[in-house]
């Protein structure tokens, strides 16, 4: 899951509007492992992967000068959606505790992404935003799991925090979600789980 950081609605005289507040979306991810082994409990684990992210939010409420007596006619809040997939590239260190068949584990390292789609929903229609957005991200990963291993067979269980380091917002104008767009960033909690099995020796 992901989701952006609450935006900002620029100010307008006379007018006030409350701010956009962005909620989780449960999003997909798949790919590999390769991990190699290294000193004692430790390994480094290449994790290429395809992941979806994004957010979902409402209009933000507008408040406009009425005259006194107005009575204040209640509008439908629209859903909006934003929908992003990735191209990333985990590059973690995992270090291992104990010696048995079940084992538990901490990870964390850099995520390097790259902007494969990007598409905005709105009032029913949807837009390709992908020109408007940074195309490179940059996060980093930390959490843990458990593993078990059977032969040279393994499987494997994680949850993590991701937190970006660069605003998703491209540096030109762009304005379907929020002005202050540029400077929201993808962050959540992600849980996997898979099978891996070793080569060689």
């Amino acid at each position: 899951m992901t989701t952006l950081h609450q935006g900002r609605v620029l100010p307008t005289p006379g007018i006030h509007c409350d701010g956009f507040e962005y909620r989780r979306a449960t999003q997909f991810a798949a790919g590999g492992v390769v991990e190699v082994a290294w000193k004692g409990n430790l390994a480094l684990r290449l994790e290429p992967m395809y992941a979806a992210k994004g957010s979902k939010y409402p209009d933000p409420v507008c408040y406009f000068p009425q005259p006194p007596g107005h009575v204040a006619t209640p509008t439908p809040v629209k859903e909006n959606e934003l929908r992003l997939a990735y191209l990333e590239l985990p590059v973690l260190l995992a270090v291992y505790a104990g010696r048995g068949r079940l084992r538990p584990y901490f990870v964390g390292g850099p995520i390097v992404g790259y902007l494969a789609s990007a598409r905005v929903r709105r009032d029913g229609q949807e837009q390709d935003v992908h020109g408007l957005l940074n195309r490179w991200a940059l996060g980093i990963a930390v959490g843990g799991g458990l593993r078990f291993t059977t032969g040279r067979a393994a499987a494997f269980v994680e949850g993590r925090y991701h937190l970006g380091l660069r605003g998703v917002g491209g540096s030109g104008p762009y304005r379907p979600v929020s002005p202050q767009y540029a400077s929201s960033r993808a962050r959540g909690p992600q849980f996997l789980a898979g099978i891996t099995c070793g080569v060689g020796r």
